[in-house]
């Protein structure tokens, strides 16, 4: 019996047609490779959303570095330093982080960028933190109010210390 022929006793069409795949047909619907799983829209919504706050927290990070490494205006007479006052020092009861608040003030005659680094020490005088500020395009006169803060999470209280103040002319 040839494989296009229906089996003795059935009527020709009652029974599905078949083709042996070297005749040049497709085989029949529902035959062949299951179809690819469906993706997941959340996952790579999520994938793409973490990648992006990665990227920005980069940029963030290269900025400050940038500032605090390139060269500075710092005049003997007027220091970076001098600009800035920290105006509060304590840790986040909920984060355990040390969070300082600084003011810069803009004595020079040029706007300018800060870069401030702080430390955070224990009372007995041993580093637990380090953070750091930026403030962009601060006008000549103007104060800039921001905050720096640290990076590691800490029991006790904490003292805030300046210790570095780039300012770049613009």
């Amino acid at each position: 019996m040839p494989p296009s022929q229906p089996p003795m006793g059935e009527p020709e069409g009652s029974g599905p047609q078949w083709r042996h795949p070297s005749e040049g047909q497709a085989p029949p619907g529902g035959w062949g490779p299951p179809p690819a799983p469906p993706q997941n829209k959340r996952r790579g919504r999520a994938c793409l959303w973490g990648c992006l706050g990665a990227l920005a927290a980069v940029v963030v990070i290269v900025v400050i570095v940038v500032v605090i490494a390139v060269g500075t205006s710092n005049s003997p007479s007027h220091p970076p330093s001098a600009d800035v006052k920290i105006t509060s020092c304590a840790v986040d009861s909920t984060t355990r982080l040390p969070k300082a608040g600084l003011e810069i003030h803009n004595q020079t005659s040029k706007a300018s960028t800060y870069g401030v680094t702080v430390e955070f020490d224990a009372p007995n005088g041993t580093r637990v933190s380090e953070g750091a500020a930026l403030s962009l395009t601060v006008a000549s006169g103007q104060t800039a109010k921001t905050s720096a803060g640290g990076s590691d999470q800490v029991t006790q209280k904490v003292t805030c210390k300046v210790t570095k103040v780039n300012r770049i002319a613009g």
